[in-house]
C-alpha cells in the first residue's frame, strides 16, 4: 500500500489562502482553476511547480508550464527559480509559439524544413503577400492585405490546410493565396508566426512516435490563461497530456477577449467536460479573492459582468480583499475635448499630490480615440507614451540589419535578401529584382546562389549583383570565424558603410535604435548560456508586443483595452464609454460579440489599484462627422449605487 505523504506543511503554501493551497497541493489529474483578476494566480501556479519539483520529487523537465507572452513566462521562471533555485533547471516554462519552435528544431527534417529555418514577423508576411496577390492578379483595393494575412491566421488557428481552404471559408483568391504562400514560405526556409503551432501539430499527427517522447516526458502540464486558447492550442494541450493525464488549466471566462484571433471561450467553459474521465474526475478551484481592487471597483466590475450567459455554472462573485474606497467618478463632457480636459486636469492635480505618472493609465476601445488626448496633453505638458505603436523590433533601421543577419543564418531566406539587396542603395532596382526573382524559380536555385550566373540582366547590373554576393561570403567567413553577435553586427555596419549613410541623411534617431540594438545584443549574451545567432533571432522573432512595455517611465501610459490585459495600475481612465464606440459598433448586433465588449470593459475596471476614472462625451467627432453619442450601456449596468457624477 503506497504511504500517504502529509504536505500540508510545506513552505510552498506559507502565506497563501485556503483555495490557493489546495490548488498548489493537488496535482494529480485533471484540475481547473478559475482565477478572477487580481487573485494572484502567477503565485499559484508558481509554487505549484516548485511543490511539484522540491515536495514531490517529480523531475524539472518532466514539468511543462505553457503561457501567452515572453513576459510572463520569464516572469514565472524567475518566481520559480528564487523558490527552488537550482532545481528548476530542464523546467520548461515557454509560450505555445516558443515550444513550438524548440520541438520544430528538433525534428525539422520530416516535415521538410531545415534546422536554422527563419521566423518571418509582419513586415515578411505583408511583403510575401502583396506579391502573391500581384502574381496572381487579386484586387488590392478588393482584398487587403491585412484582411488575408488575417484570414490566413485564422485557418491556421482552426487547423485548416491549404488544401481544405477553400471548402471551410468558400472564398477562392484567399485559398490560392493561402497555397502559394504556404509554398513560397517552405522555398525560403521559414515560418510564420502562426506556423509554429500549426506545423507542430501537423508534426504529431503525422508522426506519433514524435509526439509520444513529449507525451512521456511531460508528466505534469499546466496552462495559464486558458480562456485565450483556440483550436490547435486545445488540440496541442490535448494531445500532451493524454499518457499522464496530469493537466492543470488556469483561466478566467470573464477576461477572454481575444476570438478575433481565435480564441474559444468554450474551451474553458467545457473544460470539465473534456477532460473527465471515469477514472480521474476534474477538480474544479475558484480563486476568488481579489487583492488588487478597491471593494467598490470590484463589486461594480461584478455587476457588469453578470450580464453574460458565457460563463462557468455557478461562479462565484469575486470578493475584495481591499476596502470599499471612493465611489467610481464619472465625467459626461461636451465634447471629446471636454473629456480630455477633464482627464488632464485630474492628472495634474494627482501629479500636485505626489503621484508618479507611470502609475496611470488612460485605456480606450480603439487606437484612434489617442489623438484628442495626445493633443490635450502637449498643450498641458504632460508626459506621456502611446503603448502599442511601432515596436523597436519593427523599425526599418533594426529590421534591416536583422535582415542581414538572417540571411547568414539561413541562406534561403528570400525576404531578407530583397529586403537588404539595395540597403543601402547599390543601384539594384525593382526591374533586377524581378528578374532574378524569375531567373531562381526557373533554376530552382535559391535567389542568393543566382546572384553568381543570372544571365538575364545586362553587364553592370551582373558586376553590381556579384558584388553584393562576395560581400555575403565575406560577410559568412567572418561568422564562421566564430565572432560575438555584437562584433558580428559591427563588422556589417561598417563594410555597407550603413551608420555613414544614416548621418547623411540626419536620420539621427535611427543612430540611436541601432545603438540600442547592439545593446539587446550585448544583453542577449552576457544572460544567456549558450548564445547563437539562431537563438538570438528567435528571441527578436517572438517578441510580443506586451514585451516591451516598462512601467517606470514617469510617463501617463496610453493604450488600448486589449493591451491592458495583464497589467496593473494605481489610476485608471477609461475614456469614451459611448454606445457604438464601447461597446463598439461592431458588435452590436451580435449578442456574443458584445458580451465580449463586456468582458473587455471589465477588465478594464479590475486593472485599478486604487481608483477609477470613467467618462464619456455627448457629441464626438468620428469619420469626420459630428455625432451625439448615447452613455454606454457599461454605465447602467455598473449603476448608480457606485457611479457619482463629477
Amino acid at each position: 500500500m503506497e504511504e500517504t505523504v502529509d504536505y500540508s506543511k510545506t513552505p510552498f503554501i506559507v502565506g497563501l489562502n485556503e483555495t490557493q493551497k489546495i490548488a498548489v497541493l493537488e496535482v494529480e489529474g485533471p484540475v481547473l482553476i478559475l482565477a478572477g483578476a487580481g487573485s494572484g494566480k502567477t503565485r499559484v501556479i508558481t509554487h505549484r511547480i516548485a511543490h511539484l519539483i522540491r515536495d514531490r520529487g517529480i523531475a524539472p523537465e518532466a514539468v511543462l508550464a505553457v503561457t501567452f507572452t515572453n513576459k510572463a513566462s520569464k516572469e514565472m521562471l524567475e518566481r520559480v527559480k528564487d523558490l527552488i533555485q537550482e532545481e528548476s533547471r530542464g523546467l520548461w516554462v515557454t509560450t505555445f509559439h516558443s515550444m513550438g519552435s524548440k520541438i520544430l528544431r528538433k525534428h525539422p527534417e520530416v516535415l521538410g524544413f531545415d534546422k536554422n529555418f527563419s521566423i518571418y514577423g509582419t513586415s515578411e508576411q505583408k511583403t510575401l503577400i502583396k506579391a502573391i496577390m500581384k502574381d496572381l492578379n487579386i484586387d488590392t483595393q478588393r482584398y487587403q492585405v491585412k484582411t488575408v494575412l488575417s484570414s490566413i491566421s485564422n485557418l491556421k488557428g482552426d487547423n485548416i490546410h491549404p488544401d481544405e481552404a477553400f471548402d471551410a471559408i468558400n472564398d477562392r483568391n484567399i485559398s490560392n493565396v493561402y497555397d502559394r504562400y504556404q509554398a513560397l514560405l517552405k522555398e525560403a526556409n521559414a515560418m510564420d508566426f502562426d506556423d509554429l503551432q500549426f506545423h507542430l501539430l501537423t508534426l504529431f499527427n503525422k508522426h506519433p512516435d514524435i509526439l509520444e517522447i513529449y507525451q512521456e516526458r511531460f508528466e505534469y502540464i499546466l496552462v495559464d490563461e486558458y480562456q485565450d486558447t483556440n483550436q490547435i492550442q486545445y488540440d496541442l494541450v490535448k494531445m500532451l497530456s493524454k499518457k499522464h493525464g496530469n493537466v492543470c488549466v488556469v483561466g478566467d471566462e470573464d477576461q477572454s477577449i481575444y476570438s478575433w484571433r481565435g480564441a474559444n471561450i468554450q474551451n474553458i467553459i467545457n473544460f470539465t467536460q473534456d477532460y473527465a474521465t471515469p477514472e480521474k474526475k476534474v477538480k474544479r478551484y475558484e480563486l476568488n479573492i481579489n487583492y488588487r481592487c478597491p471593494g467598490n471597483c470590484l463589486k461594480a466590475a461584478n455587476l457588469l459582468i453578470s450580464n453574460n450567459t458565457q460563463r462557468t455554472t455557478d461562479k462565484q462573485d469575486m470578493i475584495p480583499h481591499k476596502e470599499d474606497g471612493d465611489m467610481l467618478p464619472y465625467y459626461l463632457g461636451f465634447d471629446g475635448h471636454d473629456e480630455a480636459r477633464d482627464v488632464t486636469r485630474t492628472i495634474l492635480n494627482l501629479q500636485d499630490e505626489g503621484v508618479d505618472l507611470s502609475t496611470t493609465v488612460i485605456l480606450y476601445r480603439t487606437h484612434a480615440q489617442s489623438r484628442v488626448m495626445e493633443q490635450q496633453f502637449i498643450r498641458e505638458s504632460v508626459p506621456y507614451q502611446i503603448f502599442g505603436g511601432h515596436r523597436f523590433f519593427e523599425r526599418k533601421e533594426v529590421k534591416d540589419v536583422l535582415a542581414y543577419l538572417s540571411l547568414l543564418h539561413n541562406a534561403k531566406d528570400t525576404e531578407a535578401l530583397y529586403r537588404i539587396i539595395n540597403v543601402p542603395a547599390r543601384g539594384i532596382g525593382a526591374v533586377t529584382l524581378t528578374k532574378l526573382r524569375s531567373f531562381a524559380e526557373n533554376h530552382r536555385i535559391p535567389p542568393l546562389l543566382a546572384l553568381d550566373g543570372i544571365d538575364t540582366v545586362g553587364a553592370s547590373v551582373q558586376k553590381k549583383l556579384m558584388a553584393f554576393y562576395e560581400f555575403y561570403l565575406e560577410f559568412l567567413d567572418f561568422y564562421h570565424e566564430g565572432h560575438s553577435l555584437v562584433d558580428l553586427t559591427r563588422f556589417l555596419l561598417e563594410k555597407i558603410d550603413y551608420l555613414n549613410f544614416l548621418k547623411a541623411k540626419e536620420e539621427h534617431d535611427r543612430l540611436e535604435n541601432l545603438d540600442e540594438l547592439i545593446n539587446t545584443m550585448a544583453e542577449y549574451e552576457e544572460n544567456e548560456k549558450n548564445p547563437s545567432l539562431e537563438g538570438y533571432l528567435e528571441k527578436t522573432a517572438l517578441v510580443a508586443a506586451i514585451d516591451g512595455f516598462e512601467d517606470d517611465s514617469g510617463m501617463v501610459t496610453m493604450m488600448t483595452l486589449h493591451n491592458a490585459k495583464g497589467l496593473e495600475f494605481d489610476y485608471v481612465f477609461m475614456v469614451g464609454l459611448e454606445e457604438e464606440l464601447f461597446p463598439h459598433a461592431n458588435s452590436l448586433q451580435d449578442p456574443l460579440l458584445l458580451e465580449e465588449e463586456r468582458r473587455l470593459c471589465y477588465v478594464g475596471v479590475t486593472r485599478t489599484m486604487k481608483e477609477l476614472y470613467l467618462s464619456s462625451a455627448r457629441t464626438r467627432f468620428i469619420h469626420g462627422v459630428e455625432k451625439y453619442q448615447v452613455p454606454s450601456r457599461f454605465l447602467r449596468e455598473i449603476g448608480d449605487e457606485f457611479l457619482v457624477k463629477v
